[in-house]
């Protein structure tokens, strides 16, 4: 599968806002994006206990405004991130446009990538947390 990355899809917002919304451990190898002033945090912690992350602190996160849409590689690249879930962002708001399902691990320069629907549906239906916990049985 080929992906393309484009950065002419939509309007981009300046990355240097979009480096100032990035929080956690910057020496982590692990991104997670979520939407601006998630109101799941415990959730999203829960997920990430599964993995064998202890502390939401202790990754990357990029907590994203509902007008931001990005070219996310540039930022893998600089921030040595080798694997990335996205809680309900879009890949195409984060310059990925490729067809791909929700929870199928997407491999594209060797990092690792899982897109889930929003948390309100990870939270309220347990099938959604089935198929995002397949795909990181994958990373363990």
């Amino acid at each position: 599968m080929q992906l393309n990355i484009q950065d002419d899809y939509f309007h981009l917002t300046d990355p240097e806002i979009i480096a100032t919304q990035f929080s956690g451990d910057s020496n982590s190898d692990f991104l997670i994006v979520i939407p601006q002033d998630c109101a799941n945090m415990e959730l999203i912690q829960k997920i990430l206990s599964a993995i064998n992350i202890s502390d939401i602190s202790d990754i990357q996160v990029l907590e994203l405004r509902e007008s931001d849409s990005i070219s996310i590689f540039p930022f893998l690249k600089r921030r040595n991130i080798q694997k990335m879930i996205s809680f309900g962002i879009p890949s195409k708001r984060l310059g990925i446009h490729v067809e791909h399902q929700l929870y199928q691990p997407l491999k594209f320069q060797e990092k690792d990538l899982i897109f889930t629907a929003d948390i309100i549906a990870l939270k309220d239906q347990s099938n959604h947390k089935k198929l995002l916990w397949s795909a990181l049985k994958t990373w363990i």
